[in-house]
């Protein structure tokens, strides 16, 4: 009997994975490049930003990408798709809180969770409607539309509150470190 690897135990392992290797062997790289340094970040504190740029930027992004990988979900390579997902997203956070767990011990856990939030409390039910897809073999239907479309709501609602409510906690959590 053949077993799957489930999707949330592949992010959580390259969550895991890039995180460690972050740590431990980007040490170096990361204390003398700019990301999340606190130069950096005394400069957003004080700049003010377009918001509407940045919202433009965002749905640019996100928007696009994801209805197709949602849509490429639905076809023979949806299990595949997911899985690219679920390494893309586990890759990007873990590597996220390896940094700034370097640069600011464990008090960088609630910057790395602050810059999350509350962006992700839309992009996860949309990250996990397009999964629960890759679940199940159909032909399109009117459900699949619906799905589509609550998914690129979830997603729009997401970078309304990374463009809106993510800055205004950010400029807290960073005048807190």
């Amino acid at each position: 009997k053949r077993t799957e690897v489930s999707h949330l135990s592949l992010f959580c392992g390259v969550f895991l994975l890039s995180s460690l290797s972050i740590i431990l062997f980007g040490k170096d790289e990361i204390l003398q490049s700019e990301v999340f340094d606190p130069n950096i970040l005394r400069l957003f504190r004080l700049q003010e930003m377009d918001r509407i740029g940045m919202l433009i930027y965002v749905l640019r992004e996100r928007c696009f990408v994801l209805p197709l990988l949602f849509l490429l979900t639905t076809t023979y390579l949806g299990k595949w798709a997911g899985y690219v997902y679920c390494i893309w997203y586990g890759a990007g956070i873990g590597t996220i809180m390896g940094t700034v767990l370097l640069r600011y011990g464990f008090g960088g856990v609630f910057l790395g969770l602050g810059s999350a939030f509350p962006q992700y409390l839309f992009y996860v039910p949309a990250f996990m409607i397009t999964i629960g897809i890759t679940k199940i073999q159909r032909k399109p239907e009117r459900r699949l539309v619906i799905q589509l479309l609550l998914m690129e709501l979830l997603v729009i609602a997401g970078c309304m509150s990374e463009c809106y409510i993510n800055p205004p906690l950010m400029e807290k959590l960073i005048k807190l470190l």
